[in-house]
């Protein structure tokens, strides 16, 4: 990673602290969580899905 690769990931990285921080103060931080949790544990539960129905 050169030092403008890691200048972008720092800005994106800033810009999604800043929409977390908006939806937290617009919708409730339980929810922000909720909807955090449930979009990191969709693909292993889609994964658990395969298994089961094959």
């Amino acid at each position: 990673m050169g030092g403008s690769d890691t200048a972008e990931y720092t800005i994106k990285k800033g810009k999604a602290m800043e929409e977390l921080f908006r939806l937290a103060s617009n919708y409730g931080f339980p929810m922000v969580v909720v909807g955090y949790l449930l979009l990191r544990l969709e693909p292993p539960f889609g994964n658990c899905k395969k298994v089961l129905t094959s």
